[in-house]
């Protein structure tokens, strides 16, 4: 499934739920913000520091305390991976009562606020919390500016291209300890080499990274979210058509998947449409028993791409494609 790059919010409603928490009379903003942040003399080094790039370009003034992440997804994971604690963080429902790869006792502990929608943080929930720092990704311009009005925003990931390392960089950027950030990359990348060692017997084989969605074949590259896993994991992902999009008719499954010597497919509740199709069922991979199915919280933790989400998965991944 194709990483959602916005998230839709009524440009009216979200103004009018800043202006009733009083949040358009904060201080703080981003460049995007349309407001020059004020001149300080925090006597803090390194700040005021400009991070971000584009409509996110966010002036961080002093150092950050009072730290909230929208969600808990990944904005939240690039804040635990660095030891701090944030004073909120969105729950959007999609993990009981934390990602596998938390401990689930101490994100309980953490101050929480439902999301009005899988992607629409709580604005009004924010806001109370007087934040100095807020962690979001995935946002449009208009959502980014808004938060920005409550307090300096910096966007971990605008668009597939950006990678869980840059997310934790900028996160420790934004918070002062870039070398808290590193030392959470480095034990990460030691995971992915360590699990790259064990799946040598693997090397050099072509494994096509798809799966049906929606009545369609989505087929990934191994540059795209989702399958930069594999990539990370020394392994070969199958080439695709290289068009704009990744999403295919399953009339086309025989000729993009027939070459792959393996192929790995996410669980996204239509294996059971994916595994009766007869073309698929009699693609050679298949057929040699090549075959592998991640379940949905591996594939979720690939897709989430975080420090920590990649970290715990690196060797379950492994696991499932040497079993």
């Amino acid at each position: 499934m194709s990483k959602p790059l916005h998230r839709e919010t009524s440009r009216r409603t979200f103004l009018s739920l800043l202006a009733s928490t009083g949040a358009l009379a904060a201080c703080s903003s981003s460049a995007g913000g349309g407001s020059t942040p004020s001149p300080t003399t925090s006597g803090d080094p390194g700040f005021p520091r400009t991070l971000g790039r584009g409509f996110a370009t966010t002036v961080i003034e002093r150092r950050p305390e009072r730290v909230v992440a929208t969600a808990d997804r990944d904005q939240l994971d690039v804040i635990l991976a660095l030891n701090v604690r944030p004073v909120l963080h969105g729950r959007s429902g999609d993990y009981q009562p934390a990602a596998p790869w938390l401990d689930a006792s101490a994100v309980a502990a953490l101050e929480s606020s439902s999301m009005p929608g899988s992607f629409e943080p709580n604005l009004e929930a924010i806001a109370a919390a007087r934040p100095d720092l807020i962690v979001d990704a995935w946002a449009d311009e208009t959502l980014h500016n808004g938060l920005s009005k409550i307090a300096p925003t910096i966007q971990i990931k605008l668009d597939n291209t950006d990678t869980w390392q840059g997310a934790q960089r900028l996160a420790g950027a934004a918070l002062g300890v870039e070398q808290q950030a590193e030392q959470a990359i480095a034990e990460t990348t030691a995971v992915l080499a360590e699990q790259g060692q064990r799946l040598q017997p693997l090397a050099g084989q072509s494994i096509a990274v798809a799966f049906v969605e929606g009545g369609e074949l989505v087929m990934l590259p191994g540059s795209e979210i989702g399958a930069r896993t594999l990539t990370e994991l020394g392994l070969t992902v199958h080439p695709t058509p290289g068009e704009a999009s990744n999403r295919y008719s399953l009339e086309k499954m025989g000729d993009l998947l027939g070459e792959a010597d393996m192929i790995v497919s996410f669980d996204y509740g239509a294996l059971e449409e994916q595994e009766a199709n007869k073309v698929f069922r009699s693609l050679p991979a298949v057929q040699a028993g090549n075959y592998v199915a991640l379940p949905t919280e591996l594939a979720t933790a690939c897709y989430q791409e975080s420090t920590l989400s990649i970290r715990w998965a690196a060797s379950r991944v492994a696991d499932t494609l040497l079993a």
